[in-house]
């Protein structure tokens, strides 16, 4: 178990962008993230609660990171689960409106409205990403420096359109396009530098 001395560490690597320590993150801690939440929500998208805890993470320059201030490795995984607890609620509730349609009508058409079809805005390149598995993307995306592409890769990667993250980033769409392709170039040279090591 990791000391307090040993977390706070480790935060102040993860708050500088430093791949070593998000590698070593995702390797200590995805798995127990992802047992989590499939044991608490297997009835719920377990892939959009993981996706929205690790965004939670990077959100508004490492706020939650930074905010971190209980102690060792114990009392930091508890402060983990707290976040994906509140991202299971969430998400539980979306299911909820989205099951009842008749209670959050209004609600419900702004969050599943019918989308065009998909358009592979992700994807480009599929050779990239067929050996990449999920853990390892999350990682490569903690990896890029900018928050905002961060948030922004994410959000295509859950299947956003470019016109959606607009919208939920409250950027214009040039930004956004501009945000992602800049994020894609980066993401692969990140993602064959992973390959490398394994």
């Amino acid at each position: 178990m990791k000391t307090s001395e040993e977390i706070q560490k480790l935060i102040s690597k993860l708050i500088q962008g430093d791949s070593i320590a998000w590698s070593k993150f995702m390797k200590e801690f995805h798995p127990r993230v992802s047992g989590f939440v499939n044991y608490k929500a297997s009835n719920l998208d377990t892939d959009n609660i993981i996706s929205d805890f690790y965004l939670k993470l990077v959100d508004k320059d490492y706020y939650r990171l930074k905010h971190f201030s209980y102690g060792g490795e114990l009392g930091f995984w508890n402060y983990l689960k707290s976040i994906l607890l509140n991202q299971i609620e969430t998400e539980s509730k979306k299911a909820y409106f989205k099951r009842n349609q008749s209670l959050g009508k209004e609600y419900q058409n702004t969050l599943i409205d019918a989308r065009p079809e998909p358009d592979n805005q992700f994807i480009e390149n599929e050779s990239v990403y067929e050996d990449i598995t999920e853990q390892m993307f999350l990682e490569a995306v903690m990896q890029l420096k900018n928050l905002n592409h961060q948030e922004s890769i994410y959000l295509l990667y859950r299947g956003h359109t470019n016109d959606e993250i607009s919208k939920i980033m409250k950027k214009p769409l040039n930004t956004i396009l501009s945000w992602n392709k800049r994020a894609k170039e980066k993401l692969k040279i990140i993602l064959e530098n992973m390959r490398k090591v394994q």
